[in-house]
């Protein structure tokens, strides 16, 4: 196997794209949907985000959607001036084309599923995200003020932790 050069790996590429039916609009109406690139997710999570008066983020639903369409959208060409239509979409309509977007992205359900697996391979990884979730009411994405030591501190902790529960059922079992 051959290591890419920086301008093969940097070389623009034809994105992959899939005519999704949409016949709430019409009985053969379709449209183009393409993957998201990296630069869209950023700025579908730079539209998407506020931040209240403490300065912590929030996702404003309306905007997430209205830009993860226009994103998803190759064909008709739509921009955010757009939004007050987008907004009229049919919830399955606007579904099935972010779905179709995600999926193409290698974020579809496959993906879900995949990832699925990884937890339930991993404990320790999931029992970050419940600890997170379930204890601090955030992902372990929106921590913030955390310096890399101090969060692998805490992930070697929670493994630790694991490894002695496990040591502890063996010995029950035995």
């Amino acid at each position: 196997m051959a290591v890419l050069t920086k301008e093969s790996l940097l070389m623009e590429r034809e994105r992959a794209t899939v005519l999704v039916p949409v016949p709430e609009l019409g009985q053969d109406a379709e449209v183009l949907v393409q993957g998201y690139l990296i630069g869209d997710e950023i700025e579908i999570a730079k539209f998407s985000t506020e931040y209240d008066a403490l300065g912590q983020p929030r996702v404003n639903a309306e905007n997430d959607l209205i830009i993860s369409i226009v994103k998803a959208i190759a064909e008709p060409k739509l921009d955010v001036t757009d939004a007050q239509g987008i907004l009229k979409l049919h919830p399955a309509v606007a579904r099935r084309i972010v779905n179709a977007a995600l999926t193409l992205s290698g974020r579809g359900e496959t993906a879900f599923n995949e990832l699925k697996q990884l937890l339930k391979q991993n404990i320790v990884l999931q029992r970050l995200y419940s600890v997170c979730v379930n204890k601090l009411g955030r992902l372990p994405s929106e921590l913030s003020g955390i310096d890399e030591l101090e969060f692998m501190t805490a992930l070697a902790a929670l493994e630790n932790d694991y490894e002695r529960e496990q040591e502890a059922l063996k010995e029950q079992t035995a």
